[in-house]
């Protein structure tokens, strides 16, 4: 089954390297969505979008860094506009279920669980969205507070989190994730 699915990844405080799945680059048994090859250095993506629709704010946060000759996008939030960064494409799922990438938190936000609204904030996040906007979205999460393999129902659970990098462990280090989203996507909405 082939579906839309926007991949949004919330940058608050990290960097993040998402190289896998995209109709641009195949590369073996996978594609590329974006290495930020072709992006320039100190600038917003320009093929990705903003959720709200405010780019002007976002590349106040959001913008290609390189070390070591990886380029990624890094986000910093210090003015809590709260605005996600988002890459539309076409992805068959059916073909290609696994998603991976590299992201690595240098700053923990203070106190934040995603469990409680009042305090829901992550050092970093990958959000898969199926269908639309407003469609069934998995986010996944490095949390400050809560344990590896915590998964939170929000949005009238339309929205789920899983914790897959948690507390300061791991600070400043690349993690690699990867992840089967048809196996998730079945296991937390069925």
């Amino acid at each position: 089954m082939k579906k839309y699915i926007f991949l949004s990844a919330i940058l608050i405080l990290f960097a993040a390297a998402i190289p896998c799945l995209s109709e641009t680059q195949q590369v073996g048994s996978y594609k590329i969505i974006d290495n930020f090859n072709s992006y320039k250095i100190g600038k917003f993506p320009s093929s990705w979008r903003t959720w709200p629709f405010q780019r002007g704010k976002a590349s106040e946060i959001y913008h290609v860094e390189e070390e070591n000759g990886l380029k990624f996008i890094h986000g910093f939030d210090d003015k809590n506009y709260s605005i996600q960064a988002l890459n539309k494409f076409f992805w068959q799922i059916d073909k290609y279920p696994y998603l991976s990438w590299k992201w690595r938190a240098r700053i923990l936000p203070e106190g934040a669980r995603e469990d409680d609204g009042s305090k829901n904030d992550s050092a970093c996040g990958v959000y898969v969205i199926i269908g639309q906007w407003d469609g069934q979205t998995i986010k996944y999460v490095w949390s400050t507070s809560l344990p590896i393999g915590t998964e939170v129902s929000r949005r009238n659970g339309k929205l789920k989190v899983s914790v897959l990098e948690t507390s300061s462990k791991n600070l400043n280090n690349w993690r690699q994730e990867s992840i089967n989203v048809t196996a998730d996507y079945e296991k937390l909405f069925s």
